[in-house]
């Protein structure tokens, strides 16, 4: 069996979007996206801590709506980012299961640890999508999280 962080310790370590401003969500919210990370094995969540930056606010965090996100990258150390997934604020405000957020949230990430870089045209989105979402499936099976219905196919 594979190493696992506790959710506990995901907050931790993802913290630091809440304290610099980048990522406006609630407790609940947060949760959400700590339950997703928690899924990964724990060599998956230090690699995604280092390569990816996160950043996004919530209808419901917020005070008003932010029609954009402003992320100032000289206020830390962003060298070793490779990456930025940039949750949008219908992610928390969506009205799905919460199985559908988590697919969201592994979804991206399935992009960045598959190395999707060229994605110009619509058919390699479309593969890429395809093969991003056949890694945040197996990460949600291995959690034993059911894989949420498609609604396309309903």
């Amino acid at each position: 069996m594979k190493k696992k962080y506790d959710k506990e310790k995901i907050k931790e370590m993802f913290q630091i979007y809440r304290d610099e401003g980048e990522m406006i969500v609630t407790d609940d919210e947060y949760d959400i996206f700590c339950t997703a990370i928690s899924f990964l094995d724990d060599n998956i969540v230090n690699k995604i801590n280092k390569e990816i930056h996160f950043a996004g606010s919530s209808i419901t965090a917020a005070d008003k709506i932010y029609p954009a996100c402003y992320i100032n990258l000289s206020s830390r150390d962003l060298k070793s980012k490779k990456a930025i997934i940039l949750f949008s604020e219908l992610l928390f405000n969506w009205d799905v299961i919460i199985e559908d957020r988590y697919r969201a949230i592994l979804h991206e990430i399935a992009h960045h640890e598959l190395g999707h870089i060229d994605l110009n045209t619509d058919e390699k989105r479309k593969k890429a999508d395809e093969e991003a979402d056949v890694l945040a499936k197996k990460w949600m099976d291995d959690a034993g999280i059911p894989w949420p219905p498609d609604k396309k196919k309903n």
